[in-house]
């Protein structure tokens, strides 16, 4: 259950992301067992509060489903980095089909 603050994060994730998929012409991503997606999360962090990024893990996929792809299930999400920028702070995803190939490359 999301408070207030949990409800106007996913709002506004959900509003964010629908103005960058048609920015962008994002093609929905219905999701099958052979079909992963990566998931990169850069924090820009308001403050210096101790955060973990693990704990983004849950609220903002489920904040893009239905919008960028079916389910979150198939994503592999990799924390890349986090920085402090208190004028803009923001959470910026790269979003891409995983390619198994890769890992063995």
């Amino acid at each position: 259950m999301l408070n207030k603050k949990g409800l106007a994060f996913k709002a506004h994730a959900q509003e964010v992301a629908r103005f960058e998929a048609e920015r962008q012409g994002w093609i929905f991503f219905e999701g099958a067992m052979d079909n992963k997606l990566v998931l990169e999360m850069t924090a820009y962090y308001p403050d210096n509060r101790r955060r973990d990024m693990s704990n983004m893990h849950k609220l903002l996929p489920d904040s893009l489903e239905k919008i960028l792809f079916n389910d979150d299930r198939w994503l592999l999400i990799r924390d890349i980095n986090f920085h402090l920028d208190r004028a803009n702070p923001r959470v910026e995803i790269i979003l891409y089909p995983h390619n198994e190939s890769e890992e063995y490359a």
